[in-house]
């Protein structure tokens, strides 16, 4: 670990230096036809490739396993000023010269380019390669059009506009699968929560799951809607939810407390009163009437949950629709789902 970490803090010093002396150097290249990534990616390659190697190595030393987390920011910091120092594309009247992220340098005639894919982020295909220009790239839209100038002068045609081979968003989004996933994602949780809280409300309380405790209750407190009621021997509460709702079926809070000795069933680890009875036999509250109690009390609630998330289920599968379709909808309900110049 050590080794790895003094390796990687030596490649980023290497980094660190050429960063510096290619930024001194592209000062000279005003006026010149080239495609590059702006300093502010290799400065922050810098800064994370810089400042975290001191951690990395003095953690690594102690063969603490934090060290590999900060590794892996050095590794980000390293591979944005390979990206700042290598990826740069030079361009003439008749073709161009790429170089990418290894290093690796391809050359291509503009009547050579087969087609482009993307309308910010692009990938440029030619002679069986492609070479991808960051929408953050500076001079990329002069180049672009050069090419296809240059492309228009070579063959007579305009350079192919390659649509993605499975497009969720028929080609009307720059990053289409990442949307889509997004909204997908977005429907399932606003459709699984109601589910999920109306299974929890309608679940049955299996008998077995019950254990039972009998003792007499010395003191209570109302708590909102509930009743606590405090027993000897007990290091919590007991509680009785929306007590008021059980009306005469229920004694009230003084009369559970004059001494008499209840039988109370509670699932297990918990406190929460499913069934009670007195020492007559009386049951006050047993699992059927406690369920009832409580899915009564929960309706409203249920209800809001499942219209809220039910109206964010339909947004999601709107956004999909609007993203398939821009030109049924008017203007301003594409704005609801995506800013300005996102739809193609």
């Amino acid at each position: 670990m050590v080794i790895a970490a003094g390796i990687l803090t030596a490649f980023s010093a290497f980094l660190i230096v050429r960063c510096l002396v290619e930024r001194h150097r592209r000062k000279g290249w005003a006026g010149e036809k080239v495609v590059r990534l702006p300093f502010f990616l290799g400065a922050a390659g810098m800064v994370c490739g810089g400042v975290f190697c001191a951690p990395t190595i003095l953690l690594a030393l102690d063969g603490d396993w934090r060290s590999v987390f900060f590794g892996g920011v050095v590794l980000m910091g390293d591979s944005m000023m390979l990206a700042y120092c290598n990826c740069v594309i030079r361009y003439d009247h008749w073709g161009f010269r790429a170089r990418n992220f290894f290093g690796i340098t391809r050359t291509c005639d503009f009547g050579d380019v087969e087609g482009i894919r993307g309308s910010r982020d692009r990938r440029i295909y030619f002679n069986g390669h492609f070479i991808f220009i960051d929408q953050v790239s500076i001079g990329a839209d002069d180049f672009i059009e050069a090419l296809d100038k240059g492309h228009k002068r070579a063959t007579g045609k305009w350079v192919a506009l390659y649509q993605r081979k499975t497009d969720p968003m028929n080609g009307n989004l720059e990053h289409p699968w990442g949307y889509f996933i997004l909204w997908v994602v977005m429907a399932v949780v606003c459709i699984a929560i109601p589910l999920i809280s109306g299974h929890a409300m309608y679940r049955a309380i299996d008998p077995a799951d019950i254990v039972t405790y009998e003792g007499a209750f010395v003191e209570y407190k109302i708590d909102g809607t509930s009743l606590m009621l405090y027993a000897d021997g007990q290091e919590k509460p007991f509680e009785i939810g929306f007590y008021r709702d059980y009306g005469d079926d229920l004694p009230a809070p003084e009369a559970l407390c004059n001494g008499s000795v209840y039988t109370v069933g509670v699932e297990e680890g918990h406190y929460y009163v499913h069934c009670l009875t007195g020492s007559e036999g009386s049951a006050y509250i047993t699992l059927e009437t406690e369920r009832q109690v409580y899915r009564a009390s929960q309706k409203t609630t249920l209800l809001i949950i499942s219209v809220c998330f039910g109206l964010g289920a339909v947004f999601a599968v709107m956004g999909i629709m609007v993203a398939r379709n821009p030109a049924k909808f008017p203007l301003w309900v594409c704005r609801c789902f995506y800013k300005k110049n996102t739809l193609r």
